[in-house]
């Protein structure tokens, strides 16, 4: 009986012709976070549409829509589709389960993947849960339980709730990093979409099952593309044959190793593989000799699923006066159309309106609207994409006027109502907060639009005190508020965003992991230009939901205990809020970078002077403090003058903390 799928050249190469067709076959999953995995398992039969060209990526699966999905995975489906599955017995009274698939389930139980209990007791045609994906995926990899599962489950903030009896199972995957949850947390009972389960079948897929892989064809031999281009890699192809698909998004980095381009569209990583030799070809062996930078919007052109060639439609702006600027205008209105092929919408005449500090203003006349290729798109809390708003559809829009794209939208999910008035409590824990003037409590995600001053930021930045603008979402009457819009007052907060940060270099002296302490010896602090001490010894609390970073992974206060006392220490340390949110400990030696302009920022690495070919390293380990603000890595820019403390590891460089004058 087959264990692991085998894949014959035939039909890898009928493979390299059906990627193409897929991305039009599917009319709603262009620009989904997970549109690469479901073509990728389309195309090599794990997952299927509904024959009319929709592939619905925000739907639940049924349980049994998932056991035919994992046993296709495996290699079992053959013997699924042929089974001899008796009409009644004991053993095998499936509940509720469709014709077509008892043949799965009859398979399932045999190969020990579900149990006569689960077949007899399930209701076969409702929704999964997340964490009985999970305990069959293992079972059907015959992936060996594990008995010390704790220190698996600790990594997610409900961890608790995963079923004691179906942990040893789950385990394997969370330490294999195909389970990697969502902002902390594995929602085990949560439904699993169909979105979601291509993004786990593709990365279990060719990690445990074993596929023949052949080359992508040479650019220039293709029989489709018709030869060379005269003028490199920006000439498009001479003739536009049927298989060829075009899509637009921001250019994040070529991977030379693999020989994969990486755009962002709408927020999500596309994965794309490039022809043979696409790059040597026209002599391009490093990022520095790109014609594209990181942000530039581009066009690229597949052919047959693989890249011929990548047009710049429009250089990313790098003046940090446009690109730190606030320029954030909240708008609200009716969709009365969305234009997916052109990334645009039109709110209706009549209905927009925009926030004028705190209070709605109408705007005559409709408004068209660009989104920005990596806008966040939200709808009933969940991340969608362009195409799934429909007319009718009322949303939020943080809008960039500079830039004159939409930046985010959210649509309006119940009935709107607004408070003006101070943040008296905020629990992060259970993402609830309230205000000073109403003793109702609001819930908050990701989904959120918060700006202060012009500037978007994220919900996480909210902070008690705060005077804030509230327009919330009324979901379930009477209680249920879910907050859409917080626009965080300039003129009466009590500071300025991202202002109260400051960076220590200490050595940790002692961890207090039950009151989530850390005690540090020989402190210094940074001010303006240069270190200054600070005392002999500090004690500070270090907030639940903190990044501890050592050798480039994220470790907790327990790894911090066991390993780290004596090490030297770098702590970004909130002071308005009393609390450390970033620990990195320096790995080996250290040296020092002083006022040096930047030549040259790339994905994962930059380059100080043009003369110096010597490129730093960073990743989310690296503190990046602009003044006395604590920035993303994104706003290291070409042309800033930086002092940076380099962690020397292995012979490579590593930026430990990024100080932008």
């Amino acid at each position: 009986m087959k264990r692991l799928i085998s894949i014959l050249t035939t039909g890898l190469f009928l493979l390299c012709f059906v990627l193409p067709s897929n991305v039009l076959a599917f009319d709603d999953i262009r620009g989904h976070w997970a549109e690469h995995d479901i073509l990728r398992m389309n195309a090599v039969g794990i997952i299927e549409g509904d024959g009319e060209g929709y592939f619905f990526p925000n739907v639940s699966l049924s349980r049994q829509e998932t056991l035919a999905m994992i046993l296709r995975l495996v290699g079992l489906d053959d013997e699924a589709d042929t089974a001899n599955v008796p009409s009644s017995s004991t053993t095998f009274s499936p509940n509720n389960a469709a014709e077509w698939a008892k043949g799965y389930l009859y398979v399932s139980m045999q190969e020990g993947i579900i149990d006569s209990s689960d077949v007899r007791i399930s209701n076969w045609r409702g929704p999964v849960e997340r964490q009985e994906v999970a305990i069959w995926l293992s079972k059907a990899l015959k992936l060996p339980p594990v008995s010390n599962y704790h220190s698996s489950l600790v990594q997610f903030e409900d961890g608790g709730q995963i079923a004691v009896q179906k942990a040893p199972y789950i385990a394997p995957l969370i330490n294999d990093r195909v389970i990697v949850g969502a902002d902390g947390y594995f929602k085990p009972r949560d439904a699993i979409m169909r979105g979601e389960m291509a993004a786990l079948l593709n990365r279990v897929d060719g990690r445990y099952t074993e596929r023949s892989t052949i080359s992508p064809p040479s650019y220039g031999q293709d029989p489709f593309f018709g030869g060379l281009p005269t003028d490199g890699i920006y000439d498009p192809a001479p003739s536009t044959p049927s298989n060829t698909v075009y899509l637009t998004g921001e250019f994040y980095d070529i991977d030379f190793e693999n020989d994969t381009l990486e755009i962002i569209k709408r927020g999500n990583y596309l994965k794309l593989d490039l022809a043979t030799n696409y790059l040597s070809q026209f002599g391009v062996n490093y990022s520095w000799q790109l014609p594209y930078r990181f942000g530039d919007d581009v066009e690229v052109q597949l052919i047959n699923g693989y890249v011929t060639y990548i047009d710049v439609i429009d250089r990313y702006d790098r003046d940090r006066d446009d690109y730190r600027d606030g320029d954030i205008v909240v708008y609200k209105g009716d969709i009365s159309s969305v234009d997916s092929s052109r990334d645009r919408i039109e709110l209706r005449s009549g209905s927009v309106e925009y926030i004028d500090g705190t209070r709605w203003r109408s705007e005559s006349g409709s408004k068209t609207m660009d989104v920005a290729s990596r806008a966040d798109i939200y709808k009933d809390e969940r991340d969608i994409s362009l195409r799934s708003l429909r007319r009718g559809d009322t949303v939020y829009v943080a809008y960039d006027e500079h830039r004159r794209e939409a930046v985010q939208i959210r649509t309006r999910d119940g009935s709107e109502t607004t408070e003006s008035s101070d943040i008296r409590t905020l629990n992060t824990s259970r993402q609830t907060f309230s205000l000073s003037n109403s003793t109702r409590t609001y819930d908050y995600d990701d989904c959120a639009i918060v700006v202060h001053n012009g500037e978007l930021l994220d919900i996480d930045d909210l902070r008690r005190d705060d005077d804030v603008y509230l327009v919330a979402d009324r979901i379930n009457w009477p209680s249920d508020f879910n907050a859409a819009v917080v626009i965080i007052d300039p003129r009466r907060s009590d500071r300025g965003y991202g202002d109260d940060y400051i960076v220590y270099r200490a050595e940790l002296d002692d961890v207090y992991t039950r009151s989530d302490e850390i005690r540090l010896t020989d402190v210094d602090y940074w001010s303006g230009s240069r270190w200054r001490s600070q005392s002999s010894r500090e004690t500070l609390y270090v907030e639940r939901r903190a990044e501890i970073y050592c050798c480039g992974s994220e470790i907790d206060l327990y790894d911090l205990s066991d390993d780290h006392i004596d090490d030297t220490v770098y702590v970004l340390y909130d002071e308005y809020n009393d609390e450390v949110v970033k620990i990195r400990v320096l790995e080996d030696s250290r040296r020092f970078i002083s006022n040096e302009e930047v030549y040259e920022v790339n994905r994962s690495d930059f380059r100080l002077d043009n003369r110096n070919r010597d490129r730093i390293r960073f990743d989310d380990c690296t503190i990046v403090m602009l003044g006395d603000r604590w920035v993303d890595i994104d706003d290291l820019l070409e042309g800033d003058i930086v002092y940076v403390e380099v962690d020397r590891v292995n012979g490579i460089d590593y930026a430990a903390v990024i100080f932008i004058d």
